[in-house]
């Protein structure tokens, strides 16, 4: 165990203290200082040491963990993650070694999303409840539970006034789509946002409707330039994909 981390909070700094942690274990872990297997003193252990409350060493262990950098196992103790050299191989030298390179590049390939801000206790802890306690029955809407949360969601951030019985929890935007064409009787002209989301364009196609480009400008979908003749029009919701519109 390395009992004394070369480790020096500043309260003075306008980081916090478990961020100053986080970012400073990060970099013992990329100059070599740790290694994957190395165990971590207790939180109650490095809280003593560093002179801080133990709840900023549990919050950044909580960070660390749910970025991969380390393992936790009761009993066990807490360890910088074995496996760490596959998940996180020469990108972590390159990002902490040096303060001038500029931070990695977001993946912002459509259908990607990012949950690293997910990963942390309060989800864990939701996560392994929902798996220790699986619903018995699903209804084909979906559970009502969830539903309900839906429903208070779009009433607070989109004004919108909807009862649980009318939303249907699907797998996904796709599946979703799909079953809203499915409920036309025949072929349709479907209007499509050029350039738009590359993997919901292909499902009229799919389903045997004609889809039709509509130009796209940076404030989003074009209006005057729409066709007369469509049967219906598939638009981003929100913020247009992917000007940002």
């Amino acid at each position: 165990m390395l009992a004394d981390l070369p480790i020096a909070l500043n309260p003075h700094e306008p980081t916090s203290i478990p961020t100053q942690l986080t970012e400073q274990i990060r970099r013992l872990v990329a100059r070599g200082i740790l290694a994957p297997g190395d165990q971590l003193p207790s939180s109650r252990s490095l809280s003593t040491q560093l002179g801080v409350s133990r709840g900023s060493v549990v919050t950044a262990y909580d960070q660390l963990a749910g970025e991969g950098y380390l393992s936790t196992a009761r009993g066990s103790g807490t360890t910088i993650n074995p496996d760490l050299h596959l998940l996180k191989p020469v990108e972590i030298e390159k990002k902490e070694t040096s303060r001038s390179v500029p931070p990695p590049l977001l993946n912002l390939s459509p259908g990607v999303p990012d949950t690293a801000t997910l990963a942390d206790s309060a989800w864990r802890a939701a996560w392994r409840e929902a798996c220790a306690n699986p619903p018995t029955h699903s209804p084909e809407q979906g559970l009502l539970r969830l539903r309900i949360e839906i429903a208070d969601h779009l009433r607070q951030m989109r004004g919108l006034m909807v009862e649980p019985e009318q939303i249907i929890v699907t797998a996904g935007a796709r599946e979703g789509l799909s079953l809203l064409l499915r409920t036309m009787d025949a072929p349709a002209r479907i209007g499509v946002e050029s350039p738009g989301y590359p993997s919901l364009r292909r499902i009229p196609q799919v389903l045997g409707h004609e889809t039709i480009d509509v130009p796209t400008d940076e404030s989003g979908l074009v209006p005057r330039a729409l066709p007369h003749d469509l049967n219906a029009l598939l638009v981003t919701p929100s913020h247009q994909y992917p000007y940002g519109g």
